[in-house]
């Protein structure tokens, strides 16, 4: 099976009887093999993608070696019309920071935490490579880095480390925070000699925003349809103002997130009683010398 136009070999080119369980494909070389034929009349079929499929009849009479030789012509495939978006301009330093980094670091922009209706921080951050989270009630709570438990995790705001919230060990419910008072989140996932020694996963460090020059406001709605109640009285808003006074040298920025949502779910649970049992017998044991 070669080019049309350029005669070179077309490797892994289908090429089937019609009808049968027969075929084969085409080697390094664009030669393929169909053995163990019978007699009659065939249709071969020649498919390679890229290229216009040909069929062929042919009539076998006796049992011999056959050589039928297919030239396929180029041809181009039209699909849907597809439109490609990209966001440089609020991902652009969050991108360099990435690239200049010592260890493996991802970072997401605010700009790209803002695009998603996330509940929390915690589904933002499981958004990134290498990272999931463990769920509480359908919702984000605990960052897992590398398949390692979040307890071998830490998180940090602005470089401090956030307390742990469980009495048992040192994991950090993240369900509290909103991902929407965030300017950016730093993931790494490997240790470095200016990190304190004390992480086997990752560290997830949340930026907070910053008051900017000026008045500014920002107000967040979504509403929500939940399929398994089958209500649509769920929503969340955010509304954030920020300022800043003495020649920009005291900035201030408010932020109010209120949300209602159900988070009912259905539960499944077995019990067997083994009615004639009885475990209250003692069986005495005896030592002998």
């Amino acid at each position: 099976v070669r080019d049309g136009s350029t005669k070179d070999p077309l490797i892994g080119t289908n090429v089937f009887i019609l009808g049968t369980s027969l075929g084969g494909a085409s080697n390094n070389d664009g030669i393929y093999t169909i053995p163990n034929v019978g007699l009659g009349t065939f249709t071969i079929k020649v498919s390679y993608i890229g290229y216009q499929s040909k069929e062929l009849e042919i009539v076998i009479e006796s049992l011999k070696i056959y050589t039928q030789d297919f030239d396929l012509d180029y041809v181009t495939i039209e699909g849907k019309v597809v439109e490609v978006t990209a966001q440089a301009k609020g991902q652009m330093d969050a991108i360099n920071k990435q690239l200049k980094a010592k260890s493996i670091v991802n970072i997401v922009s605010s700009d790209r935490i803002q695009e998603l209706p996330d509940a929390n921080a915690a589904e933002s951050v499981a958004r990134i490579p290498g990272v999931s989270i463990r769920r509480e009630g359908g919702e984000g709570n605990k960052v897992v880095i590398r398949g390692l438990s979040p307890k071998y995790n830490k998180i940090t705001v602005n470089g401090t480390n956030l307390a742990s919230t469980d009495p048992d060990d040192r994991s950090t419910d993240l369900s509290m925070i909103s991902q929407y008072m965030l300017d950016g989140i730093e993931v790494t996932k490997a240790g470095t000699p200016d990190q304190e020694a004390d992480v086997l996963g990752g560290t997830v460090n949340f930026i907070l925003k910053k008051a900017q020059p000026g008045l500014h406001g920002n107000l967040v709605s979504q509403g929500m349809y939940n399929g398994l109640k089958k209500t649509q009285d769920d929503y969340k808003l955010v509304l954030d103002i920020s300022n800043r006074f003495l020649n920009d040298r005291i900035g201030v920025l408010g932020q109010i997130d209120f949300e209602n949502r159900n988070r009912s779910s259905h539960d499944l649970g077995a019990f067997y009683q083994n009615a004639p049992a009885d475990l209250d017998s003692i069986n005495p044991l005896q030592l002998t010398n």
